[in-house]
């Protein structure tokens, strides 16, 4: 009985093997000359594993699949900051933290003016009264020993789109 069983087994991928060489011995149908029709004679390659990356909408590009979302966060902020400034005329060229409050003044007809320094090191003054619009916020208020500027964020992770920033004007600075 165990030579039946095994001849039956030798028989069966017998068969398996014998098949499968038989279907493809059949004649294929004639192939048809596509190339003298003008068409195209390769077809697509279908299936695999293939790499379709989402694209931002501020990019052209697709992303590079091997960098990490924060990395491409990361260049992303140093190109917004290193991006050159629109400058506007109708405000001042210069920015609120290259302001120095180095004194205030009260005049009668036109009211306060604040006097800072800018630039630093060579000693230019300008003064700036309420209203005056710079590069990245307003001067908001003007008082006695205060001043108060609306500085604008440029950044999305804020709540507010600005910040007040208060300047003190300390007795011995005066």
């Amino acid at each position: 009985m165990f030579k039946k069983t095994s001849l039956f087994i030798w028989l069966m991928l017998l068969g398996f093997l014998v098949l499968p060489a038989a279907a493809q011995t059949e004649e294929a149908p004639p192939a048809t000359d596509v190339a003298a029709e003008g068409e195209a004679t390769e077809e697509p390659i279908t299936g695999g594993v293939t790499y379709s990356p989402r694209r931002d909408e501020n990019e052209e590009k697709p992303r590079d699949p091997f960098k990490s979302p924060f990395d491409i966060a990361k260049e992303q902020e140093e190109a917004r900051k290193n991006r050159p400034r629109d400058v506007d005329p109708n405000r001042f060229q210069e920015m609120i933290h290259e302001l120095v409050l180095k004194g205030i003044y009260l005049e009668a007809r036109t009211g306060y003016w604040a006097i800072f320094e800018v630039g630093g090191e060579n000693g230019q003054y300008k003064w700036f009264r309420t209203g005056d619009k710079f590069q990245d916020g307003d001067l908001i208020n003007i008082d006695d020993k205060t001043v108060l500027f609306k500085q604008y964020i440029d950044d999305d992770s804020q709540e507010l789109a600005h910040r007040e920033i208060l300047l003190e004007l300390h007795r011995g600075e005066e």
